[in-house]
């Protein structure tokens, strides 16, 4: 793919096909699907737990990229209220700034320093809707500067994972951020209510839900929390987390 400004919902997805094949090809490649991974999962220590942990993050539009414990899936699992349980995580210890420290010093941001910083600072201020905007631009141009990347690597990660998990040997903590990120973002892509990035069409009323068009063609109406803003980060650091795996020499297994 030509590296080009994803200026729609439609090429969004399509970008993130390539990004580690984590929306469509992976599943082919692989021959595995979420259903199947799901099941060899659940058999593992704590995994059924951990997995339902990891579709109630997803219902609330969470792509989770830090270490998934097994004190915070208990806190998740038995929480009615998930955002909540994840503003405590990242907002009460400041670890909403290591995501963006991560985030900021990413190889794949460095084209974008500026408008990073302006991001941050619209957040510092609360400007959270201004801060989500600037995000979503910003995934546009690391989309378009990744698509180019080779999979490979990160497709055999996934099947060695899936074959660790059949033996129901423990994972990793790496490996359970990788399927972590695989099964959210195959969750987001099969929900067109749960994606970020398919708005609906502007004729019909606007979704409580974060979505990209209506923030970027300046249509929505609805009030942005920081909750929004570390919705939108968390996707970033998801996208340079698979780009960077995808690209990743040499990886043990």
């Amino acid at each position: 793919m030509k590296s080009e400004t994803f200026n729609n919902s439609k090429s969004i997805i399509q970008g993130l096909k390539y990004i580690g094949n984590s929306l469509g090809r992976l599943s082919y490649s692989c021959e595995i699907d979420p259903e199947t991974l799901f099941e060899r999962l659940s058999i593992i220590a704590d995994g059924a737990k951990w997995l339902i942990a990891i579709d109630k993050l997803a219902n609330c539009q969470i792509v989770f990229t830090d270490e998934l414990t097994l004190e915070l899936v208990e806190k998740i699992f038995d929480s009615n209220n998930v955002e909540d349980v994840v503003s405590h995580y990242y907002f009460d210890d400041d670890k909403i700034n290591d995501l963006i420290c991560r985030c900021e010093t990413a190889q794949q941001i460095r084209p974008y320093n500026t408008l990073f910083r302006e991001i941050s600072e619209a957040y510092e201020q609360k400007h959270y809707q201004l801060a989500c905007i600037g995000l979503f631009a910003l995934m546009d141009g690391v989309l378009a500067d990744v698509s180019n990347m080779d999979v490979t690597n990160f497709t055999n990660r996934i099947k060695k994972i899936m074959d660790k998990a059949s033996a129901q040997k423990k994972l990793g903590d790496l490996e359970r951020k990788e399927v972590a990120v695989y099964l959210a973002i195959k969750r987001f892509e099969k929900s067109k209510e749960l994606s970020m990035f398919y708005g609906g069409k502007f004729s019909e009323g606007e979704s409580d839900r974060l979505k990209r068009d209506w923030l970027l063609h300046g249509r929505t109406h609805r009030d942005y929390e920081k909750i929004d803003f570390l919705k939108v980060m968390l996707w970033l650091d998801a996208i340079i987390f698979l780009s960077n795996k995808g690209t990743e020499r040499g990886m043990q297994p």
